[in-house]
């Protein structure tokens, strides 16, 4: 079994409140928890408007097929009105 935990740090450009935020990152945390059976959350800087930072963790027979899947998620986050400073992808 193994354990793959992606973490990524956003720039939310141009939102200007917490209310504003909300709206972008928890559809998109849901979406992405709906289309691909992972765990999700936003893992910091609740307080901060135009950052956030997301975790994902996902749960499988190889770390191939895992890894495959962070990097689809990433592309995905790519495709949204954010923009990603920094990801990684650890395995636990």
């Amino acid at each position: 079994m193994h354990i793959l935990l992606l973490t990524v740090h956003l720039r939310l450009p141009g939102v200007r409140s917490l209310k504003e935020k909300r709206s972008i990152i928890r559809p998109l945390l849901h979406k992405l928890h709906r289309h691909n059976n992972l765990s999700v959350h936003e893992a910091a800087d609740h307080d901060n408007h135009n950052r956030a930072k997301l975790a994902f963790s996902w749960v499988g027979p190889d770390s191939d097929s895992g890894r495959q899947l962070m990097e689809n998620v990433v592309n995905h986050i790519e495709t949204q009105a954010v923009q990603i400073l920094d990801y990684t992808v650890e395995e636990l």
